[in-house]
């Protein structure tokens, strides 16, 4: 019997500490010194162009527009077109014209936090020109975790911005691409691992 306890005694000890192990795996994150060292080659936006007038709203409130947050790999290079969009003004558009340039990068989806996309399935995020080195320049090979809120312009084209939008390093971490303080995030998520990322974006859109 003593043997027997014992060794339910042992393998209690075992889980224990294999548990431990995962949950402490898990919640590794990158000291502000490793994030800044990491910064040039993952910068923060921070600038808006001069012709938009913007005004950051907490981060949770804009999640309300958000279907779901995708783990994408960018699968090509940018491309450029247009598309005529009327103001709803006809003096506007008359004077000013209705077409307007956009940029789109191809990407494939790895995973997304709400499911609805099927891994594997191949995507393009686009953006208007006027935020065209504004937000992050994207290549082939780099993976991000983006904010998707439906479709845009053509099927299978969702709309792009830096807001929401977070650098996965090569080795796993979350790096955001705009400034969460600005966005007033009440736990900003830079230096978690993409687990850790992806859990706590899933409990923000509830």
């Amino acid at each position: 019997m003593k043997k027997l306890l014992a060794l339910f005694a042992l393998i209690a000890l075992c889980c224990g500490l294999f548990l431990c192990c995962v949950q402490t795996k898990e919640e590794v994150r990158l000291t502000e010194v490793q994030i800044a060292a990491l910064r040039e080659k993952y910068p923060v936006y921070t600038q808006d162009p001069p012709t938009v007038d913007t005004y950051p709203v907490p981060f949770e409130k804009l999640c309300i527009r958000i279907h779901t947050f995708a783990y994408v790999e960018i699968t090509g290079n940018i491309q450029y077109y247009s598309k005529n969009i009327s103001m709803g003004d006809a003096a506007w558009d008359a004077k000013h014209g209705s077409a307007h340039g956009f940029y789109e990068y191809p990407a494939v989806v790895i995973d997304d936090t709400e499911k609805l996309f099927k891994q594997g399935e191949e995507i393009t995020i686009a953006s208007n020109m006027m935020f065209y080195g504004y937000q992050p320049e994207l290549s082939p090979g780099m993976r991000i975790v983006f904010a998707a809120t439906g479709e845009w312009h053509k099927p299978k084209q969702y709309g792009f911005s830096k807001i929401g939008t977070y650098y996965i390093t090569e080795d796993g971490f979350a790096l955001s691409a705009f400034d969460e303080n600005l966005y007033q995030m009440k736990k900003p998520l830079s230096g978690v691992t993409l687990k850790t990322l992806m859990r706590e974006l899933h409990k923000m859109l509830g």
